[in-house]
């Protein structure tokens, strides 16, 4: 069997479908095993479907399912391999709220890894005594709130992939 080469790297949308391609010739016809590192790749009523042109089709592609992909064709005569680069592009963003000082916590994966951006009220945060932006811009910190701290903070990752956001309602009460 002989594997027709095709790109090495194919960069995908999370939330869309990759197809990965693996052309193999051969008398008798090989079949087409897939792996994905050491692990062989579960076909069919899932996620995971594998054409008749030997191609690996990954629905609803997510992070976790980035990695080298290996297509091996073999038949009587002996086998042949390929492998092929997944790179899923996409912004996976989450929070957590810490109490003590008042403090919002913005963590965002993906691939390229997204730039993080506070906004309060729609205009982007800027430092000052009573606020803070630390943690490479993942947190937020209100040292000692005063009224003009109400409002409505957003935490924004961007990459090429996209955009989410997470919006925190901040009241101050008592004051």
């Amino acid at each position: 069997p002989k594997i027709q080469r095709g790109p090495r790297v194919l960069k995908v949308q999370a939330g869309h479908r990759a197809d990965i391609p693996c052309s193999a010739q051969g008398i008798p016809p090989p079949t087409i095993t897939w792996f994905k590192g050491r692990s062989a790749v579960p076909i069919g009523g899932g996620q995971f479907i594998h054409s008749l042109n030997g191609a690996l089709s990954i629905s609803n592609v997510q992070l976790p399912d980035a990695g080298i992909y290996k297509c091996v064709a073999s038949n009587v005569a002996g086998n042949d391999a390929s492998e092929i680069t997944v790179q899923v592009q996409g912004i996976y963003i989450g929070a957590i709220i810490l109490l003590q000082k008042l403090r919002r916590l913005c963590k965002a994966a993906g691939n390229p890894l997204p730039l993080l951006t506070w906004l309060k009220d729609g205009v982007p945060v800027k430092a000052s005594d009573n606020l803070r932006i630390v943690s490479g811009g993942t947190k937020l910190e209100i040292l000692n709130a005063v009224e003009a701290d109400r409002g409505q903070y957003l935490c924004v990752a961007t990459s090429i992939a996209g955009e989410q956001e997470i919006k925190y309602e901040v009241e101050i009460l008592g004051v």
